[in-house]
């Protein structure tokens, strides 16, 4: 079996399934590419022969602002893909819209025998996308969504299958040595993430916890409206065993996603919450997010503020939500019985 993998990488999606798949197929190529909207390009390839990682490099994308430029970073995915084939594959993981159009092409080149489409977002009123997502339906031998609601925007839904935000095996991590002053987010900064709450929030929260500080792990656009007193913008964070050592480490997990312009959020499986609990973090979020621990709140940043008091307020119940959201973070790991279940579907 020849299989590649191509998606974007450092979101936890690509790299999920080339842990899962590099020790169970004869040969692996996945190729990660970095996303637009991040300055730091972390794009890369690598090749694995019976569960060994035989070759690897990285490979060139380029930060587009403006959206003019995205066909053009489309195109240079598309050619780093191209680029990097090895003769021809039985199957092709094409995870999102613009990666999954790439194994169309493959495909109808006699490339790649069978097309598995990954469908992760849904923009409501994306033209674009939507017929994107309606040509690689078309032509995927298998689609999966990452939730039931994306089906219910197609035009014409689709037969697929349900495929979850899993994590690898090596995610997970818990500790009761944290540092009890920090609230930490990872993820796009993007206006839906609710951040600009965080921001003001924090001169509220430091009245009674005046150690208390936001550290915010990530990239993106809206990355000049996260500033303010204890805001600490750390930036992207090549290594992601530092990324969740620190989180498994801190003592809230952030998760105020909130409509905003980008609509993603009602059709998303929302992938921070299972990674918080993965490291054992209670998390404070909006109605959108389904948590096992924590706080549910308002989206202001006096609702936010209560939130942290009602969490930093008793360290023996935060231990408390610390370990239960770990228990439950656990059912989000990719197994063999998941996989078993996903090809007895439909």
């Amino acid at each position: 079996m020849r299989k590649i993998i191509c998606g974007v990488a450092k979101t936890g999606r690509t790299e999920t399934f080339e842990d899962y798949y590099a020790p169970r197929v004869d040969e692996l190529t996945v190729i990660g590419q970095s996303v637009y909207c991040m300055k730091a390009d972390t794009s890369y390839y690598r090749k694995y022969k019976l569960g060994c990682c035989w070759k690897e490099g990285r490979l060139k994308s380029f930060y587009a602002p403006n959206k003019l430029l995205h066909p053009f970073v489309l195109l240079k995915w598309w050619w780093n893909i191209i680029t990097h084939l090895e003769g021809r594959y039985d199957e092709y993981l094409g995870i999102s819209h613009g990666f999954a159009m790439c194994g169309v092409i493959l495909k109808k080149l006699g490339l790649v025998k069978r097309l598995t489409y990954y469908c992760l977002d849904w923009y409501q009123n994306d033209r674009v996308m939507a017929w994107f997502d309606r040509v690689n339906c078309r032509w995927a031998d298998e689609v999966w969504d990452i939730s039931p609601e994306i089906n219910k925007q197609r035009r014409v839904p689709v037969k697929s299958k349900i495929v979850p935000m899993l994590y690898s095996p090596k995610v997970a991590r818990y500790t009761e040595d944290i540092d009890w002053n920090r609230l930490v987010f990872v993820g796009s900064l993007s206006d839906n993430q609710g951040l600009e709450i965080v921001c003001q929030a924090m001169p509220l929260i430091r009245k009674k916890y005046p150690d208390a500080y936001f550290y915010v792990m990530g990239d993106g656009f809206y990355r000049e409206h996260v500033v303010g007193p204890g805001v600490v913008r750390a930036g992207f964070i090549e290594k992601d065993s530092e990324v969740y050592d620190i989180l498994s480490r801190s003592a809230i997990g952030v998760a105020m996603y909130t409509s905003g312009t980008n609509k993603n959020i009602l059709c998303a499986d929302v992938g921070k919450i299972k990674l918080y609990a993965l490291c054992g973090l209670p998390v404070i979020a909006t109605k959108y997010c389904q948590i096992p621990a924590g706080v549910v709140t308002a989206e202001s940043p006096e609702a936010f503020a209560e939130g942290v008091d009602f969490l930093l307020s008793d360290r023996a119940r935060l231990l408390e939500y610390k370990r239960r959201s770990y228990e439950w973070g656990k059912q989000f790991i990719l197994s063999d019985e998941f996989m078993q279940s996903l090809q007895k579907a439909l």
